[in-house]
């Protein structure tokens, strides 16, 4: 794989037009070999989202480089005849982008030039798993900058100098100068994970340093690699029997090996936290799992002088209903989606703690709250989940929405605060979903799309059940049904039903006076009407309905008791509760006697 074929660049990839700007995080790779380069362009392409700039010419690359300062890394061949890459990498060097030098073996001085250069890393062409180290390299590329190392030592140049080295690695450095000073940045930064230390410093030594160290931190949450001038044969049994994790003797080193057993350390270090994760992680969703949140919630509470926290539950709507008219696949495609919008509303930031609790529900721990910003946040993530596209199949799509609950308290314990999120959840499915209560210590706010109606239910906090029993209608056979409801997913799912079943035909319609102009139009024998809906509610159009089609039925579809007695006093024919499934739509219209 080491062969060079310099002027055989026709099946290589197309380079980008220098003219053109690479997309921040771009990756360039400068290679001359043909068979190398497909190797290295698949791997990449295949398994990360990088984008990849690929060119032959060393030239080329120069003005890509000078043209694109937002390159997350290059991969450099280093065997180009002349002064070409060196050129490449001075360049790369000078404006802060990681260099992956791509080079067969050779004598350790040459090796060291490259180091001494600032590479990132220097990978074997020789090697039959050179393409898969090039994954592993821009892996601890990206892991190496979010890894915080703390060095330790008394003599200002060598302190420099590793610092240098690891920054060359794109690890956050902090330093301290002895023992004591490096305990005191530990507490401002306990994430810190990899202490290098010397061993002879004053105020605290090495050995003193690593003790305190192990007192608060295991070996699967923080590595110490201690370091020594001292040829003294006991000091690297000695560093770790209290603690370290790995010695390296001044004298003897070197800085390629200090490189490795940096990062094999760190690469341990993720190991663990993976395996850990993995306990605590909803694997669908890479969310944390209701046990965790349980456990920190408790702990959370547990904290003294805490200011107000919130505790918010989302829940997808009609998901049953939706695995029941498309399939489980398309159910859990909605799930991972859904849970990736949720995370991009809340990133990373350490204020917020998100999991799955449920099949079709979510929680956020708010460890800080206020009202206004609670509801201002939960409002953006019901408006990302509308407007993400869930696509089934090829060619139809549906809109997905959510009913959001939230809690804000100073004084509740953590099981009656997911309790209250719950029961506050629940009341906006009852009033048809796709809306946001939260609820504080003195008021409360309500998302503009749920109906005023929710302000009593809100205030009775009235209990409502799920499910509402289908009682026997007339036994007139219906062949042609319409639908209408405001929610496309509702419409979409109960018109799925309906083509299971075969022999009928069926129209749907938004709201109440849509309905009603369609009705004057075409004959139908039956109308399922949804309660709540915008312009005409369900109830005021079927009340017309009756008075101007005697012979027409109606079934109210409603996820509030409250409303049946309303629905029952114009006469309608039957009920069926959301959320509903497809054996409910079957044993409504078997009740009328069409199957």
């Amino acid at each position: 794989m080491s062969e060079k074929k310099i002027n055989n660049t026709s099946s290589l990839p197309a380079a980008r037009s220098l003219s053109s700007k690479c997309k921040e995080g771009s990756i360039l790779l400068v290679e001359s070999s043909s068979l190398l380069t497909k190797a290295i362009t698949r791997k990449i392409r295949k398994q990360t989202s990088h984008p990849l700039v690929v060119t032959a010419n060393p030239t080329e690359a120069l003005e890509i480089i000078d043209d694109n300062p937002g390159l997350l890394a290059a991969i450099v061949d280093c065997e180009f005849p002349g002064e070409g890459h060196d050129q490449v990498i001075n360049l790369l060097v000078e404006k802060g982008i990681a260099v992956i030098a791509m080079t067969s073996e050779r004598s350790g001085g040459d090796y060291e030039d490259l180091w001494v250069k600032g590479v990132f890393d220097i990978i074997s062409n020789d090697d039959p798993r050179c393409t898969g180290l090039v994954l592993k390299s821009l892996g601890r590329l990206r892991r190496n900058a979010n890894t915080k190392i703390l060095v330790v030592d008394d003599s200002s140049m060598f302190r420099s100098f590793l610092s240098n080295l690891l920054k060359n690695q794109r690890f956050m450095i902090f330093e301290a100068k002895d023992g004591a000073s490096g305990l005191n940045m530990l507490k401002k930064h306990p994430d810190v994970r990899i202490v290098v230390t010397d061993y002879d410093m004053p105020v605290m030594d090495g050995f003193e340093l690593t003790r305190e160290i192990r007192k608060a931190h295991c070996e699967d949450e923080l590595a110490i690699l201690g370091l020594s001038g001292k040829e003294i044969s006991f000091l690297g049994a000695r560093f770790l029997k209290h603690g370290a994790n790995d010695f390296i003797l001044k004298q003897n080193f070197v800085r390629e090996e200090f490189y490795y057993r940096v990062n094999l350390w760190a690469d341990n270090l993720q190991l663990v936290h993976d395996l850990k994760k993995s306990g605590i992680t909803d694997i669908q969703t890479g969310m944390y799992t209701r046990d965790y949140l349980h456990d920190y919630g408790i702990k959370f509470v547990s904290q003294k002088n805490r200011q107000s926290w919130a505790c918010a539950v989302i829940e997808i709507d009609y998901l049953t209903m939706l695995n029941e008219g498309f399939g489980y696949v398309v159910g859990n495609q909605v799930i991972k989606k859904t849970a990736e919008t949720i995370k991009c509303c809340f990133g990373c930031d350490a204020e917020y703690v998100l999991a799955r609790i449920g099949h079709p529900r979510f929680c956020i721990l708010f460890k800080t709250a206020n009202i206004d910003r609670v509801i201002e946040q939960l409002e953006r993530v019901r408006e990302e989940v509308v407007n993400t596209n869930y696509i089934q199949g090829r060619n139809e799509e549906f809109d997905v929405t959510v009913s959001i609950g939230c809690r804000i308290s100073n004084n509740l314990d953590f099981a009656e605060f997911l309790d209250e999120a719950l029961e506050l959840q629940d009341l906006v499915v009852k009033a048809s979903g796709n809306a946001v209560i939260v609820l504080g210590p003195d008021a409360h706010r309500i998302s503009k799309e749920l109906p005023v109606r929710i302000s009593q239910l809100l205030s009775a906090r009235v209990a409502v059940q799920e499910e509402l029993p289908g009682r026997k209608i007339s036994s007139k056979k219906c062949k042609r049904v319409l639908l209408v409801d405001d929610s496309p997913i509702i419409k979409k799912i109960v018109a799925g039903f309906l083509q299971r079943l075969g022999g009928i035909e069926y129209e749907k319609a938004s709201n109440g006076k849509e309905a009603l102009e369609t009705l004057r139009k075409e004959n139908f024998d039956l109308v399922f009407f949804d309660i709540t809906m915008p312009i005409m509610n369900g109830i005021k159009a079927a009340a017309i309905a009756k008075k101007e089609f005697p012979g027409l039925l109606i079934v109210m579809l409603t996820a509030e008791q409250t409303m049946v007695d309303e629905a029952e006093k114009i006469g309608v024919d039957g009920f069926m509760a959301k959320p509903f499934n497809f054996k409910m739509i079957r044993t409504c219209l078997e009740g009328l006697g069409m199957l």
